[in-house]
């Protein structure tokens, strides 16, 4: 039967317009069901269905563990206890449910509005129960999660009601829920259940489980079925984004036994960088001063992997005596001599070559320790965005092994780079290729933060093994970044668990990507509150941490929206749109005023700087007073004096400065 939701829950309303009260049973539904597709099935047919449908309500029935508690303590005080319930099922069925979730709770009384005949939603059923129960509305305290039913309803009727809120789908969920597909609902189900398990789980832990995990998990689970599609044995997951990447991809290969071998690889882009520089270039001094944050001379020597006082030495005077500290960051003149210095002078492009060469060799017996050229054929996984990170490794590879292939597997890419090809290729799993500024780049890199700090360098230990210097990660682990990354990993376990029983779903669990990095993009306040917190730094080697999405205030809102350059907003804040979601409502007034003026005609534009937004509304008066009244009165006399006396005449004299219009082309005019 095709279309079976739309047709079932059809039924259902039909059974419900025949009936007084609107309260109907399971056979009444399949009644319904049947007359619908009576000279299609049989009876046996839609008997066979409906017990297909009890099963699955036994089979995927799951309990509150606090709430199972909450009815043995009340039992052991010797309370009363009864079950209400607003269900087609009979109460026989609902026992059922409840021996497979725990035995003594399927002793208590169930009354069902299909057999009382009257709903909670109505209160008639509260008044049946306590005719039958001979209690008083005010000696009675009731626990639902129907705001409506269990809470609003029971309250006016006298009855003492709380919410049980728990087990409501949150917002992540909600974002995309399609109850007529079954992977959605286990999807959300697997993300429910976390919270059902984990009734004291904090903010971090409920967006590990209702964010990241689904956000993820897909990504995962497509990079590990194309590897074995192409017949690859081992993927590298490079730090820091394949931290989280890594355990997830775990938790499939080991419950499918696909025998893939997943590695961590300690490096970044720093290190892959210097490591493959064979020449100073324009090209290599852009990835150098690389301008997306203000510089200093620590920042620069950073990304040559020297000191800072070794780098400070080798500047000439003239550039030295304009810094103070080689940690100060320096203006647009001084980088523009550094750069001059750097393309210019021999000494210190040997110099660089030199170190990069002495760091190559470090960085290739690191990747020789790892594996990295056992393979003919292998794969990295990294979240994006262009690829950069591949092309310095295959620089590297190759320079120890020529006949290397990389496969390349990426959340998103912005840009396809020089330097892919049929050896270094790359794959773009969840979201395609995307224009960089139309996707949430830092704040998917926030979900992936690993509890360890950026890779700057290597160091052989007294056993002759190459170990990575990694800089501080306390900041990540305090801020709770492992419980988000736990409660990712077991809403991956859990759902995998459960798809297990499951042949086909019909549809790919990449389909969920789109929805919640629309979240991401979009956050909410609560999203933009626990991930905004995280210590971020765009900046390579994690210098100057702050807040990934600080709150605004009015003064820092004025400067973030006049300043400049795109990239040097940065400095304010690393999420645009989180930091909208946490900070005042005026804050967001300001950014949609702003944003109107941006996109408004040329005319307004001046407007988006002070000095010119002044000096326009100052001379607007004047310069309306000018063409409306003044000009106008102007023509009008002149022609009464007859300085212009024919149109010939004004023509020809817009016409006289033919070097101006020969700059166009000709046209013959009919």
């Amino acid at each position: 039967m095709e279309d079976f939701f739309f047709h079932r829950t059809h039924a259902e309303h039909t059974a419900r317009q025949k009936t007084d009260n609107f309260e109907v049973t399971l056979d009444q539904i399949y009644e319904a069901l049947f007359e619908s597709f009576q000279h299609e099935v049989t009876r046996d047919d839609i008997g066979h269905i409906k017990n297909l449908e009890i099963e699955s309500e036994l089979q995927w029935c799951v309990p509150i563990p606090e709430n199972i508690q909450k009815v043995h303590s009340l039992l052991d005080q010797g309370e009363r206890v009864v079950l209400i319930s607003d269900m087609y099922l009979p109460s026989d069925i609902i026992r059922s449910m409840l021996e497979v979730c725990d035995e003594r709770v399927a002793q208590c009384p169930i009354y069902v509005s299909c057999e009382v005949g009257s709903s909670k939603h109505t209160g008639k059923l509260f008044r049946h129960v306590a005719d039958e129960e001979k209690v008083s509305f005010s000696n009675w305290y009731h626990v639902g999660d129907n705001w409506h039913a269990d809470y609003r309803k029971p309250r006016s009727m006298g009855i003492k009601s709380t919410l049980y809120a728990r087990s409501a789908l949150n917002e992540l969920e909600w974002s995309y829920l399609k109850e007529q597909v079954l992977f959605y609902q286990l999807y959300i189900g697997t993300s429910r259940l976390y919270r059902i398990h984990h009734p004291d789980a904090n903010d971090r832990q409920v967006i590990g489980a209702s964010l990241v995990g689904p956000l993820l998990y897909p990504y995962a689970d497509s990079i590990l079925r194309d590897a074995k599609q192409k017949g690859l044995e081992r993927l590298y997951f490079l730090a820091r984004d394949g931290q989280i990447l890594r355990k997830i991809a775990q938790t499939i290969n080991e419950q499918r036994n696909l025998n893939l071998d997943l590695r961590y690889l300690y490096c970044a882009r720093q290190t892959c960088f210097l490591a493959s520089l064979f020449c100073v270039n324009e090209k290599t001094l852009a990835r150098i001063l690389i301008q997306d944050v203000k510089h200093s001379i620590e920042l620069i020597a950073g990304r040559l992997g020297v000191s800072s006082e070794e780098m400070f030495s080798l500047l000439p005077d003239n550039i030295k005596d304009k810094i103070k500290d080689v940690s100060m960051p320096y203006g647009r003149k001084i980088r523009l001599k550094i750069e001059r210095f750097l393309f210019s002078d021999e000494r210190i492009k040997e110099y660089i070559l030199q170190n990069a060469k002495q760091y190559r060799k470090m960085f290739a017996s690191y990747l020789q320790q790892e594996g990295f050229f056992e393979q003919q054929s292998l794969g990295i996984v990294d979240m994006g965005w262009m690829g950069n990170m591949q092309d310095c490794l295959m620089k590297v590879a190759t320079d120890t092994k020529q006949n290397l292939t990389i496969h390349g597997y990426y959340f998103a890419m912005t840009e396809i780079t020089a330097g892919t090809s049929g050896q270094n290729c790359k794959h773009a799993m969840s979201l395609g290729l995307v224009n960089y500024w139309d996707i949430p780049v830092n704040a998917l890199e926030l979900i992936t933060s690993a509890n360890h700090g950026t890779t700057s360098g290597y160091f052989e230990d007294v056993s002759g093994r190459i170990i990575p210097k990694l800089g501080p990660g306390e900041h990540l682990v305090q801020w709770g970044i492992e419980e988000l990354q736990d409660a990712a990993l077991w809403f991956c376990q859990h759902y995998q668990e459960a798809a297990k029983q499951i042949n086909d779903f019909g549809i790919s669990p990449s389909s969920v990507s789109h929805a919640l990095v629309e979240r991401l993009r979009f956050p909410s306040k609560w999203v933009a509150d626990v991930l905004g917190t995280i210590p971020f730094s765009v900046e390579q080697n994690d210098q100057r941490l702050m807040e990934a999405a600080p709150v605004f205030s009015l003064s820092q809102t004025i400067q973030y929206v006049f300043c400049r350059r795109k990239k040097t907003r940065w400095e304010f804040t690393s999420w645009e749109m989180g930091t909208l979601a946490r900070s005042p409502k005026y804050v967001r007034t300001v950014f949609r005023i702003y944003k109107i003026l941006k996109n408004a005609p040329k005319m307004l534009k001046p407007l988006k700087k002070p000095l010119k937004a002044v000096r326009f509304l100052v001379g607007l008066p004047e310069r309306l007073l000018q063409r409306k009244v003044i000009k106008p009165l102007e023509v009008f006399f002149s022609n009464r004096k007859g300085k212009t006396k024919t149109t010939e005449t004004m023509v020809n004299v817009v016409a006289l400065p033919t070097k101006q219009t020969n700059k166009y082309p000709k046209r013959d005019v009919a």
